[in-house]
């Protein structure tokens, strides 16, 4: 009995342990973090963009519909709403990005911005 005790103890210990690992929580290209109405960090690698790029700014919208009949499902689905353009202001920290919006845009965390392809 002690030694079953025993490994259970180790066993949550080790799960628990997990739990503070360090992980990415965030989608590339969030806005994760907001300085201001206007400013804010986007998970980014600081590489893929320079300062003074303009990237555009979405907000992600999904509506769900149920059908309905003998067996009713559940259909997502998710489109992207242009929210207007953002300027890189800062990158110089490797896994994060500041941006500033541009015209009369405002940031609010959950946002995505993509680099324009031309």
């Amino acid at each position: 009995m002690k030694k079953i005790i025993s490994i259970l103890s180790l066993i949550v210990l080790g799960i628990s342990g997990c739990t503070n690992l360090p992980m990415h929580e965030h989608a590339r290209g969030s806005v994760v973090a907001l300085d201001t109405p206007t400013e804010a960090h986007v998970c980014m690698n600081s590489s893929e963009v320079k300062q003074g790029e303009q990237l555009s700014l979405f907000k992600t919208v999904c509506v769900t519909k149920k059908t309905g009949g003998k067996f009713p499902t559940e259909q997502t689905s998710c489109d992207k709403v242009s929210k207007g353009f953002a300027e890189v202001t800062e990158n110089s920290k490797p896994h994060f990005i500041k941006v500033k919006a541009m015209n009369d845009a405002v940031l609010e965390e959950g946002y995505i911005v993509e680099k324009q392809i031309k």
